[in-house]
């Protein structure tokens, strides 16, 4: 048993939430915290169940070092090793036990007692759904977005269930249900069943970090969908990039694989048709001539590379970033009339020049 090579990381990641952060106490905290992780043959034979699964597995080996595969059934049995190996390509340190675990998630229709926090997630199409109490089960469609969100929610509150005594105002969740295509609890809009048919056309994703490899993730699972999907992003992985890429596994920081290559290989698998761009936006744009795709999808760090993308002028763009304390998406889909990417980055105040920024980092300011 032993902490992820990557694990620096996530400890840094760590003490920005964490009261009273300790390096060496959260070390000892995660190496006596094994995680289980339950499933039924409800959850293997359901394609939203096996996206939660995948996502779940991808979470919880960045952080935990120890984790308990606890298939229900004989059925369910087949399911571990895929999902062993999936580990093992993430942390390949990782622990994988029978240890009594400290909290479990549950996919499936099958309860599961013990005397730890137990959870469990699934979905139906578009909607997560999650429940200390009792089995919430997996639909059938081909959608990822609820199963995906669910391993979230999931890994959140086992993170809570774990540091609990570090995070006294975020006591863990009860019941809850919560549609992806709403961002509210499931009401009146009847969201499509599926998105076979759908037609992507052609559209860029900008930056393949943490949101895009979310984005890769779940076009990866959907089936049907049509199109050309431009992967813009000239950086390769490192080590550090594990602790929050989902999609990366130990080999890609290994060979210092190149993002979109990575992304790539996901969507191959599917009926999209991906184009890797190892460059930057700029030099992409410079290939493009002056030819506009109809979409393109922003997933960059900063604010200048999304003032920068919003001056090739993109028809339509769809923008979202996380933050140590927020999240968020935006659309932006007429700058003629409404407010363009570039807006939401303007700066407020004054802010000194890059050659400022630079001369007072080296401590000599007055020779900028």
């Amino acid at each position: 048993m032993a902490l992820a090579p990557f694990f620096p990381k996530a400890a840094w990641a760590a003490s920005l939430v964490l009261q009273g952060f300790d390096h060496s106490a959260f070390e000892q905290r995660l190496l006596a915290s094994p995680i289980g992780l339950a499933f039924d043959a409800a959850a293997v034979d359901s394609s939203e169940g096996r996206a939660t699964l995948d996502m779940a597995v991808r979470l919880l080996a960045r952080l935990y070092p120890t984790v308990v595969l606890q298939p229900l059934d004989a059925n369910a049995q087949a399911m571990s090793l895929e999902l062993s190996v999936l580990l093992k390509s993430i942390n390949p340190l990782i622990s994988l036990t029978t240890d009594v675990p400290v909290a479990t998630l549950v996919v499936g229709n099958t309860p599961v007692s013990g005397p730890q926090p137990i959870f469990y997630i699934g979905s139906a199409g578009w909607t997560a759904k999650f429940s200390s109490t009792a089995p919430v089960g997996s639909s059938t469609s081909m959608l990822p977005f609820g199963a995906g969100a669910a391993a979230c929610f999931g890994a959140a509150n086992v993170f809570r269930s774990v540091f609990a005594a570090e995070l006294p105002g975020a006591p863990c969740d009860t019941n809850f249900e919560l549609s992806l295509f709403e961002y509210d609890v499931p009401g009146t809009l009847a969201p499509p069943e599926d998105l076979k048919g759908v037609a992507l056309t052609e559209m860029a994703l900008v930056g393949i970090g943490a949101v895009g490899n979310g984005a890769v993730w779940a076009l990866g699972h959907l089936q049907g969908v049509s199109g050309t999907v431009h992967l813009v992003d000239e950086q390769t992985i490192e080590l550090s990039n594990l602790q929050r890429y989902v999609l990366t596994q130990q080999p890609d920081a290994d060979r210092e694989s190149v993002k979109v290559e990575v992304a790539e290989k996901v969507l191959l698998q599917t009926d999209l048709i991906p184009i890797p761009h190892p460059c930057d936006w700029g030099a992409f744009v410079q290939q493009q001539g002056h030819a506009h795709l109809p979409l393109v999808a922003v997933a960059l760090d900063s604010a200048e590379d999304r003032i920068a993308v919003q001056a090739a002028l993109p028809p339509h763009v769809l923008n979202a970033w996380t933050q140590p304390e927020n999240l968020g998406v935006s659309r932006h889909f007429n700058f003629l009339s409404e407010p363009c990417l570039a807006c939401l980055y303007l700066p407020t105040q004054q802010v000194l020049s890059e050659s400022q920024l630079v001369a007072q980092a080296l401590g000599i300011p007055h020779r900028e």
